[in-house]
């Protein structure tokens, strides 16, 4: 376990948070994180103890991949993502293509942008694969 402490930049009040000193997270897409919840409750509830590695457990809803993103760089203790759910809006392929791929610099009316690589998706050029520990 870590001895920082996670604290949220954004969404606060919408992450299920398990264990704050965990290395690890969940993101459960567009699947209600209650539904997987649920589920480990019934087939692995070890991590949903205080002793889990899981940090948090957290929804994508309305396009929060950059919310998501920039947490994860506020929060170097976590060093593992799972990804499981629906993926309704390719969030989680996005999310697959920043860690393995990166972005390219793009501007859009004069304003600079990320975009992940082989992906429509934009997001603050200040995100960078390269912020976090493991890719």
């Amino acid at each position: 376990m870590s001895s920082l402490e996670f604290k949220p930049l954004y969404y606060a009040d919408a992450l299920k948070v398990i264990n704050p000193r965990g290395y690890a997270g969940l993101v459960t897409l567009w699947t209600p994180a209650e539904e997987i919840i649920k589920q480990l409750e019934k087939e692995a509830p070890q991590l949903l103890g205080e002793n889990s590695p899981l940090v948090t457990i957290s929804t994508l809803f309305g396009n929060g991949l950059p919310q998501m993103l920039a947490n994860l760089a506020y929060n170097p203790q976590i060093d593992r993502l799972a990804i499981m759910g629906k993926d309704l809006s390719r969030s989680g392929q996005d999310t697959e293509g920043f860690f393995n791929y990166g972005t390219l610099e793009i501007r859009l009316g004069g304003v600079s942008w990320a975009q992940i690589t082989n992906s429509n998706r934009t997001i603050d050029p200040q995100l960078r694969r390269e912020s976090f520990k493991q890719k």
